[in-house]
C-alpha cells in the first residue's frame, strides 16, 4: 500500500479526501459513490447516448436475488474512485487490479456487504451487457464474444441527475436491512438530499 500523503489522494465531491492506492472504508461516502457513477459513462462513452454507471448499478440491484440487492448496487462502486479499464486493458497495466481489490474491500467493509460478489450478480451482470449493447451500441452486440443470453430490461435515457437520485433512493431503501457503521451521518443526508431534490 502507498502511503497515505498530502500529494497522493483524489478530493472528492464531497470535499473529502479518498487514497485510491491505500483506502479505508471510513472514507468511502455514498454520496460521493453516487453523484461520481452517475457522471461516469459506460463502455468509455462509446454508447448512442449518455448511460450511466450509476443506472447501470440501480439496474443491477433489482435483477439480482433481492438479498444481494445492496451488493448489485455497489458492485461498481470502486468506479466511484478509480478509471474503469475497457476490457482489452485489464491485465495490461500493473498493480491496477491490486488496486481495484483493494477498494472493493474498503467499500464491502464500509457497507457491510457479501464480498467476493456473489455469483449472482456476476450472472446478471453479464446478461445485462446483452441489453446494454441492444440499446446503445452501434451494432447492437452482433459481433461481441459470448453467448450470454439477455436481461431483457429496457435501458432508457437518463440523466446523470436523475441517475443520481435513483441510486441514492434505491440505497436508502436498501440499506435499512444492514447494520452500517455511518461517520458521515449518511442516512440523515440522504433523506435531506433526496427530500431537497
Amino acid at each position: 500500500m502507498q502511503e497515505r500523503t498530502d500529494h497522493n489522494y483524489i478530493e472528492t465531491y464531497t470535499g473529502k479526501r479518498f487514497w485510491p492506492l491505500n483506502p479505508i472504508a471510513a472514507d468511502v461516502d455514498i454520496i460521493d459513490v453516487a453523484h461520481a457513477l452517475s457522471n461516469k459513462c459506460r463502455y468509455t462513452g462509446h454508447t448512442r447516448h449518455f448511460y450511466s454507471v450509476a443506472q447501470h448499478s440501480y439496474l443491477i440491484s433489482l435483477n439480482v436475488p433481492t438479498h444481494y440487492a445492496l451488493e448489485g448496487l455497489l458492485h461498481d462502486a470502486c468506479e466511484a474512485y478509480l478509471p474503469d479499464l475497457a476490457y482489452p486493458l485489464r491485465g495490461a497495466f500493473d498493480g491496477f487490479a491490486e488496486a481495484e481489490e483493494a477498494v472493493h474491500q474498503a467499500i464491502a467493509e464500509r457497507f457491510n456487504l457479501i464480498y467476493p460478489w456473489p455469483k449472482e450478480i456476476k450472472a446478471v451482470d453479464r446478461k445485462i451487457t446483452r441489453d446494454e449493447a441492444r440499446h446503445m451500441m452501434h451494432t447492437q452486440g452482433r459481433y461481441w464474444p459470448g453467448s450470454t443470453d439477455p436481461l431483457g430490461v429496457i435501458i432508457s435515457h437518463w440523466t446523470p441527475e436523475h441517475s443520481e437520485r435513483r441510486f441514492l433512493t434505491r440505497f436508502q431503501q436498501l440499506i435499512k436491512d444492514r447494520k452500517v457503521h455511518d461517520p458521515w451521518h449518511i442516512e440523515g443526508r440522504v433523506k435531506e438530499w433526496t427530500a431537497n431534490g
